[in-house]
Protein backbone atom coordinates (compact mmCIF):
# COMPACT_ATOMS: atom_id res chain seq x y z
CA UNK A 1 0.00 0.00 0.00
CA UNK A 2 1.42 3.77 -0.71
CA UNK A 3 0.45 5.98 2.40
CA UNK A 4 0.65 8.63 -0.07
CA UNK A 5 -2.48 7.68 -2.13
CA UNK A 6 -5.74 7.77 -1.72
CA UNK A 7 -7.21 4.32 -0.30
CA UNK A 8 -8.80 2.46 2.73
CA UNK A 9 -7.60 1.10 6.00
CA UNK A 10 -9.28 -1.40 7.77
CA UNK A 11 -8.66 -1.93 11.74
CA UNK A 12 -10.55 -3.67 14.66
CA UNK A 13 -10.27 -2.90 18.41
CA UNK A 14 -11.39 -3.97 21.10
CA UNK A 15 -12.08 -2.21 24.54
CA UNK A 16 -12.68 -4.56 27.48
CA UNK A 17 -12.90 -3.51 31.34
CA UNK A 18 -9.21 -4.21 33.66
CA UNK A 19 -12.48 -6.87 35.41
CA UNK A 20 -13.44 -8.37 31.96
CA UNK A 21 -9.70 -8.89 31.35
CA UNK A 22 -9.00 -10.62 34.72
CA UNK A 23 -12.30 -12.78 34.51
CA UNK A 24 -10.66 -14.08 31.05
CA UNK A 25 -7.69 -15.94 33.39
CA UNK A 26 -10.80 -17.80 34.62
CA UNK A 27 -12.46 -20.47 33.29
CA UNK A 28 -15.84 -19.51 32.00
CA UNK A 29 -17.51 -22.15 34.36
CA UNK A 30 -15.52 -21.03 37.59
CA UNK A 31 -16.47 -16.73 36.50
CA UNK A 32 -18.84 -16.92 39.54
CA UNK A 33 -15.96 -16.82 41.69
CA UNK A 34 -13.04 -15.06 39.61
CA UNK A 35 -11.79 -12.82 42.82
CA UNK A 36 -11.17 -15.69 45.06
CA UNK A 37 -9.43 -18.14 41.81
CA UNK A 38 -7.59 -15.05 40.33
CA UNK A 39 -4.28 -15.12 42.74
CA UNK A 40 -3.47 -18.91 42.32
CA UNK A 41 -4.56 -18.44 38.74
CA UNK A 42 -2.03 -15.71 38.61
CA UNK A 43 0.81 -17.52 40.42
CA UNK A 44 0.11 -20.55 38.18
CA UNK A 45 0.37 -18.54 35.26
CA UNK A 46 3.83 -16.92 35.86
CA UNK A 47 5.62 -20.14 37.51
CA UNK A 48 4.25 -21.95 33.74
CA UNK A 49 6.05 -17.98 32.33
CA UNK A 50 9.34 -18.57 34.07
CA UNK A 51 9.35 -21.82 33.26
CA UNK A 52 9.48 -21.61 29.94
CA UNK A 53 11.71 -18.56 30.07
CA UNK A 54 14.15 -20.60 31.83
CA UNK A 55 14.23 -23.46 29.25
CA UNK A 56 14.62 -20.29 26.18
CA UNK A 57 17.67 -19.12 27.83
CA UNK A 58 19.19 -22.68 28.05
CA UNK A 59 18.78 -22.52 24.79
CA UNK A 60 20.64 -19.56 24.27
CA UNK A 61 18.25 -17.23 23.81
CA UNK A 62 17.82 -13.70 25.50
CA UNK A 63 14.78 -12.63 27.99
CA UNK A 64 14.50 -9.09 28.12
CA UNK A 65 12.45 -7.90 31.59
CA UNK A 66 11.42 -4.47 31.60
CA UNK A 67 11.72 -2.46 34.75
CA UNK A 68 8.34 -2.88 36.59
CA UNK A 69 7.02 -5.19 34.36
CA UNK A 70 4.86 -8.16 36.22
CA UNK A 71 4.77 -11.65 35.00
CA UNK A 72 0.80 -12.35 35.05
CA UNK A 73 1.21 -15.10 31.92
Amino acid sequence: MNPDAPGSYLFTASIETAEQRLKSYIAPEDRDNWRELLDDRLEALSKSRAGKEALLEERGFTIVKLPGSRDIG
